[in-house]
């Protein structure tokens, strides 16, 4: 999984948390630094903030889905704009997921997720 966030403290406790229960990890901070991890290194699926320095998440969301078209992307915001929801949604965006996270929703979310990409095979 690819993890992106400009904000240090959710990273490291999502971090904890995903490595507590078994999932291997990167890291990014930023769009610039997702797209680049995205389109460049095997990982299964995304899970990036939507407001961000640099590249705010829908773009990397976009450039990503240029690169990597099958690559599910669960994006977070902390903000509820509707706007940025759907346009996130129409770009592909597996879900949107509010913050403050409940990390149990998050957790049934990848797992779904995965039972999905287990479903259709190569």
């Amino acid at each position: 999984m690819l993890l992106v966030d400009d904000d240090s403290g959710m990273l490291e406790t999502l971090a904890d948390i995903f490595r507590y229960k078994g999932l291997g990890l990167t890291i990014s901070t930023d769009g610039r630094q997702a797209l680049e991890a995205a389109c460049s290194t095997h990982v299964g699926c995304v899970i990036m903030d939507i407001r961000m320095p640099n590249m705010d998440g829908i773009c990397a969301l976009k450039r990503i889905k240029e690169c990597r078209p099958d690559l599910p992307v669960i994006m977070m915001t902390a903000y509820a704009e509707k706007e940025k929801i759907r346009e996130a949604m129409a770009c592909g965006a597996h879900a949107v997921l509010p913050k403050p996270l409940d990390i149990e929703n998050m957790l049934a979310t990848i797992t779904e997720l995965f039972a999905t990409m287990e479903t259709k095979g190569p």
